[in-house]
């Protein structure tokens, strides 16, 4: 184990100066450290954001060794009985489960996700070991900073969803009921008649996918900006409506069909933001957006994510560096922002919550897609006209449910009276 752990260490810190070669290193210690890698390129702040988009390379297909037909005799009987056939070949392969097409006897094409046998093993083995690990290096003075505690607790919950395939089951069926009504955006039908906690049967998606759009250059730039624009507001009713967000939003997990709606895949990572927290973070980058940065060292007091000892106006001051960086430099990324914003908070005190951490991936990895279908178009300007309207109707919500506390206390005072 520190062996490994002492090689995947180095892998981490080349990764800066050799990306591919460090994540070679990475993919050869098996399935724990590849998903162990992934997770640390969600957290730039530990790592440095260098080296975090250095890891995003390990979201590419792993290659398999397990056997077509031990694949098959350890399907689900009820799903047996109905397949009429299924691919040798698996369509993707990924750190913990193979992806295959099959028909059902009734003519309908599925996919069929299976977590690895290899991969349980690795897992359940080599996470107790780097949670001990990490939980000794926690107790060390130099590292307190890190939070190795919150950060092994985060490891191990994410493996172990990640490998229930009825979790991720669960993921898409929440996901579907939060967007029933959005007439562009859709995701997999799941059959659970088929599916347990190691097999995962969804409906078969035909469509491209947002990284074969990239490089069709015979695709349409106005459909390209629609899709841009698409991807943006899916986002941003996910996360200020739902409270909800997918939150591995790469260029081969959205595709789109031949209608040109929206389609998620792959649930396995699907994160919760408290209502507070989104509330609170919608205001903050409104408030940045319309450059009013005492409003927004306000909301980080009022929800205490900075103490109340901080100078407002001091730390206003430093969000406004920020902005100006920003608004003065067309090359700066509103992922980058958003990192400094973290980085400013922390400074003065706040303690990075995991969930905002994530959050923030997921919105460099959408803004690196945005950027990549419409390289020439402003991600704000694509962006504004969501945003009011999310804020129209959160501010309508609060207003409807502030009249109706407001009518069934005066209907309480007249039943008080008569």
């Amino acid at each position: 184990m520190i062996i490994k752990a002492s090689i995947f260490l180095i892998a981490i810190y080349i990764t800066r100066f050799t990306p591919k070669f460090g994540v070679y290193i990475i993919y050869k210690l098996g399935s724990f450290y590849i998903k162990f890698g992934q997770f640390l390129s969600m957290r730039g702040d530990l790592i440095g954001s260098k080296r975090a988009c250095s890891l995003s390379l390990l979201q590419y297909s792993v290659q398999s060794n397990q056997d077509y037909i031990d694949i098959v005799k350890n399907l689900p009987n009820a799903l047996l009985q109905d397949l009429e056939k299924i691919d040798e070949k698996p369509v993707n392969s990924a750190s913990i489960a193979l992806v295959y097409k099959a028909k059902l006897k009734n003519g309908n094409y599925i996919a069929i996700k299976v977590v690895k046998k290899s991969a349980k093993i690795e897992i359940s083995r080599d996470c107790k070991k780097m949670t001990f690990l990490l939980n000794f290096l926690a107790k060390i003075k130099a590292f307190k900073r890190f939070n190795f505690y919150q950060i092994a607790s985060d490891i191990s919950a994410a493996l172990h969803c990640e490998l229930d395939m009825e979790n991720e089951l669960c993921n898409i069926n929440h996901f579907r009921y939060k967007n029933a009504d959005r007439y562009n955006i859709s995701s997999p039908y799941v059959y659970a008649k088929y599916s347990n906690k190691d097999v995962l049967v969804m409906s078969w998606i035909d469509g491209m996918t947002i990284l074969d759009i990239i490089n069709d250059v015979n695709f349409s730039s106005a459909l390209k900006i629609k899709i841009a624009k698409d991807i943006i507001n899916a986002h941003l009713d996910q996360v200020y409506i739902d409270n909800y967000f997918h939150g591995d939003l790469h260029a081969s997990n959205v595709m789109v069909l031949n209608d040109n709606k929206l389609c998620f895949i792959d649930f396995g990572c699907y994160y919760k933001i408290s209502r507070s927290d989104a509330d609170a973070l919608f205001e903050i980058i409104r408030s940045f957006l319309k450059k009013d940065y005492i409003t927004l060292a306000k909301i980080h007091s009022n929800i205490a994510w900075i103490t109340p000892s901080v100078d407002i106006y001091q730390f206003a001051d430093e969000c406004r560096k920020i902005g100006d960086i920003y608004f003065n430099n067309a090359s700066i990324s509103i992922g980058e922002v958003f990192t400094s914003l973290l980085f400013v908070s922390k400074k003065f005190g706040m303690e990075l919550q995991p969930q905002l951490i994530l959050l923030q991936k997921t919105m460099a990895m959408i803004e690196g897609m945005v950027l990549d279908l419409a390289p020439d178009y402003n991600i704000l300007l694509l962006a504004s006209e969501k945003i009011d309207e999310i804020y129209l109707k959160i501010f309508s919500e609060k207003l409807i449910t502030k009249i109706s506390s407001y009518i069934k206390y005066l209907r309480n005072k007249v039943m008080e009276y008569f």
